[in-house]
C-alpha cells in the first residue's frame, strides 16, 4: 500500500504493480488517473489512524510505503499486525527527490500532470 499521493507516489505505486513479484498495489488516497491505467492499482480510503492497521489486514497488505509521520499508536498498531513499513518515523528521516521521480515519470510516460525538469544553466523549454 502506497499511503501518500501525488505524483511521485503514484510513479512508486505504477513501478511496483509493474513487477511480476507483485499481486495489487493499493493507494490512498485515492488515485483515479493511475488506476484507470494500470489493473493492479486499486484506491482505498483515504486512510487515517487506526483504519490503515484494518485496511492492510482485510486486504492481506503486507507492506506500506508512505511519506507521512504517523503517531506512535498507529505505528504500534502496523508493527502489531507485521506489516512493512518503509517510510518517515521522525521529521528528520522524510524521504523524496522529485527531480529523480520526474525522470522515471518521463522515462517511461508514466501517466500523471506534465513534468518538466529544469537543469541549471540550461535553457528553459516548455514543450
Amino acid at each position: 500500500m502506497v499511503l501518500a499521493g501525488g505524483a511521485v507516489w503514484h510513479a512508486i505505486a505504477w513501478a511496483f504493480a509493474e513487477s511480476r513479484h507483485v499481486d495489487k498495489v493499493f493507494v490512498s488516497p485515492p488515485g483515479h488517473q493511475i488506476t484507470k491505467q494500470n489493473k493492479k492499482i486499486s484506491s482505498v480510503g483515504p486512510l487515517a489512524g487506526t483504519h490503515i492497521a484494518k485496511t492492510c489486514i482485510e486486504n492481506k497488505i503486507t507492506m506500506i510505503i508512505s511519506n507521512q509521520i504517523y503517531k506512535p499508536e498507529i505505528m504500534k498498531n502496523i508493527g502489531k499486525c507485521r506489516i512493512l513499513y518503509f517510510g518517515p518515523i521522525d521529521s528528520t528521516n522524510m524521504f523524496e527527490d522529485p527531480s529523480m521521480i520526474k525522470e522515471f515519470i518521463l522515462k517511461y510516460n508514466i501517466p500523471t500532470s506534465k513534468a518538466v525538469i529544469f537543469k541549471k544553466g540550461q535553457p528553459v523549454n516548455f514543450d
